[in-house]
């Protein structure tokens, strides 16, 4: 839909009931840890409020850091936003709902949409649909459609999602041997 039909749509419509791709700019200007966890939470709090609207397409916003001297001087050895591996697996993986689902398929094998939710209890339907889309796109799941009726879709992990699952396991086996302390160093802190 170009800007002209947004515009005739409006007359009748709240934006939130349009069919729109919806991204996001977040920016925050120095590193003090209150500016760096404003960003966090702008990425957040936008990445809810598109996925929660069933009319929208999430496509990936833009985050600036910001770039100061200093900044700059600490981040040499890595590559601009746009352009960096790292950040962009990160970014992904970071997500609410991404690791669980992969954890979910690793344990499970193939399954179909509705066990995946049910398995995962509080994702809604739309949350984990844009997940599995993400997920598919990056080349970590396979979504096999078998032309019955109704439909059948199941997901599974591809050769790459596997490949990916020995680093989340170890990550979740760092985080539960060390969850104790850090929860108790966070209420220490409140």
């Amino acid at each position: 839909m170009d800007i002209h039909g947004i515009r005739q749509a409006l007359r009748t419509k709240s934006v939130y009931d349009i069919p729109l791709r919806v991204t996001f700019y977040a920016r925050v200007s120095s590193e003090s840890d209150e500016q760096l966890n404003s960003l966090g939470n702008q990425v957040s709090y936008y990445e809810e409020l598109i996925g929660k609207n069933v009319h929208w397409t999430y496509v990936d916003g833009y985050i600036d850091e910001g770039l100061s001297a200093a900044t700059t001087k600490k981040r040499e050895n890595f590559h601009r936003m746009d352009a960096c591996p790292v950040r962009d697996v990160l970014s992904r993986l970071g997500d609410k709902w991404t690791m669980l689902v992969l954890v979910t398929l690793k344990a499970n094998g193939t399954m179909r949409f509705c066990d995946i939710q049910k398995t995962i209890g509080d994702i809604s339907q739309r949350m984990l649909t844009v997940t599995l889309r993400s997920l598919e796109t990056d080349g970590l799941i396979v979504r096999k459609v078998y032309a019955e009726v109704p439909p059948r879709v199941e997901y599974n992990l591809t050769e790459t999602g596997c490949s990916l699952m020995p680093h989340i396991e170890s990550l979740v086996g760092w985080a539960l041997e060390h969850m104790n302390d850090i929860l108790n160093r966070r209420s220490l802190q409140n």
